[in-house]
């Protein structure tokens, strides 16, 4: 019997293990990447926009940025408008540790895609519909 929520879990773990690897020398794993990719692409972020994009709760969002913030790779603070908020934003020990990232990351990509060959574009395609329409 195909369950796809398994299958999906499995192809999870496979992937975020290989990406781990790559990203090891980097000292970030594929959460962190992820993380610290969403942030210099939006600026300064809310916890709660951070967390949607992420399509994390934001207890999980919390638990995950604080080692970044630990590292000194991203900033938090209390928001402007409401102390209820956080607002979180790329240091810029962040950019340095991303720019290290970025080529493992495009490395792991390249052989992620080339493993797949010809089925790569619609299984992305795939993806991402599949993750538009659960949601």
């Amino acid at each position: 019997m195909f369950c796809y929520c398994a299958q999906a879990r499995r192809l999870a773990r496979v992937l975020t293990a290989r990406y781990d690897m790559a990203l090891a020398p980097a000292d970030l794993t594929a959460a962190q990447f992820e993380t610290l990719s969403l942030l210099q692409a939006v600026g300064t972020s809310t916890g709660r926009v951070l967390a949607e994009r992420l399509l994390l709760s934001k207890t999980t969002l919390s638990r995950n940025v604080k080692p970044l913030i630990d590292a000194g790779l991203i900033s938090a603070r209390q928001g402007d408008e409401d102390a209820r908020q956080t607002l979180y934003v790329l240091a810029t020990k962040g950019r340095q540790r991303l720019a290290k990232a970025l080529p493992l990351w495009q490395a792991a990509h390249n052989a992620s895609l080339e493993m797949l060959g010809a089925s790569a574009a619609p299984s992305q395609h795939a993806l991402q519909q599949m993750t538009q329409a659960l949601r």
